[in-house]
């Protein structure tokens, strides 16, 4: 059954409050948060949202149709993300194809040149949930924030259209503006892609693509929590039950978006960027990492591989939050500081 928009609203105001207690309330309601491998303890806030969604029995992704997965995610997403003070002028447009790709422009009032940065931001949701709207306002904040034209792209999803359908569109996306940038105001030479976990895999998708066809390449990775491997990392059994993204969840993603191909493309950089050849010809990066997710060492693994080739990168460790936390900035205190350093430090050369 569906519930009523005033008893979500609610629910909502009563998270928000629960959330705001003191540290002390908050460890005699809900016990003292979680020590991580690292001895970093879990940020009050995290531990009490994470406790909330416990206690009140929110549903699993994963057991649901694709179709309410979809909605729940998106109204989880909007609930806690975010709530958007500042104007953007808002556009929609298409790239034309075999699957046309819808995406939304934000230009910030303020920002008047007609050769301003830009910003291919690609929403997460493990290539099966997830969209541009339940994204928007995390967009609108990036383009704020950083004075970028920023372009949410509503990429393809599986299992309607599985690997490597997203990937193909988001490569696609990015030509687009590269080739429009004019009829956008953009530079094409200050071009970035930015994304949170399903997101920012498909980022290094982009740039892998980029160098591949011997196209111009983004001119700096943005990464919030990728995924970059497959192998049996540490953190993937430590944090895999419990904060957020579970093993039944990244099984359910994993097997909804590569389907019949999953054991064919056990090699494939596009499935799994750590095995990409050509590192060193990757765009400067900046990536951040969660200290209590399952994707935390692969994503450590891959800072590692990239300093190893030559590129330039900057490691960002959130040691105290959950993956997701982009679209957590509306409840979470440290996820809204975490959001600005990375962006303030990423864009800080623009």
């Amino acid at each position: 059954m569906e519930v009523p928009k005033p008893i979500k609203s609610l629910q909502y105001e009563a998270m928000r409050r629960t959330l705001v207690l003191p540290p002390r309330v908050s460890q005699r309601m809900f016990g003292a948060p979680p020590v991580n491998d690292r001895g970093t303890a879990l940020d009050t806030q995290a531990h009490t949202l994470l406790s909330l969604i416990k206690a009140t029995k929110q549903p699993e992704l994963h057991t649901l149709t694709v179709r309410r997965a979809r909605e729940v995610y998106d109204e989880a997403t909007q609930t806690m993300d975010l709530k958007a003070p500042w104007e953007v002028k808002t556009y929609h447009g298409f790239v034309p194809g075999k699957r046309p790709v819808l995406y939304e422009v934000y230009r910030p009032h303020h920002v008047k040149s007609r050769n301003a940065p830009g910003i291919l931001f690609f929403h997460g949701g493990g290539f099966v949930i997830g969209s541009a709207r339940g994204h928007a306002a995390i967009a609108k904040y990036i383009a704020h924030q950083t004075d970028s034209v920023v372009f949410n792209v509503d990429y393809s999803l599986a299992p309607e259209n599985p690997f490597p359908c997203g990937i193909e569109d988001c490569v696609a996306a990015f030509n687009h503006v590269v080739n429009q940038h004019h009829s956008f105001g953009v530079d094409p030479k200050r071009l970035m892609v930015l994304g949170d976990s399903a997101g920012a895999t498909l980022s290094i998708n982009v740039s892998q693509a980029q160098v591949e066809a011997g196209r111009q390449t983004p001119y700096k990775q943005i990464l919030f929590f990728p995924t970059t491997d497959a192998g049996p990392y540490a953190s993937r059994e430590l944090f895999g039950e419990g904060f957020f993204l579970s093993h039944e969840l990244i099984n359910w993603f994993s097997n909804t978006y590569l389907g019949a191909s999953k054991f064919e493309i056990a090699n494939d950089p596009r499935a799994l960027p750590r095995r990409f050849k050509r590192k060193s010809e990757l765009p400067s990066t900046y990536i951040v990492t969660c200290g209590f997710d399952p994707l935390r060492d692969e994503g450590e693994a891959y800072v590692k591989d990239l300093v190893k080739a030559g590129v330039d990168v900057h490691h960002h460790d959130a040691a105290d939050i959950i993956h997701g936390f982009i679209t957590m900035g509306g409840v979470l205190n440290s996820a809204k500081t975490y959001i600005d350093r990375a962006l303030e430090h990423a864009t800080s050369d623009l």
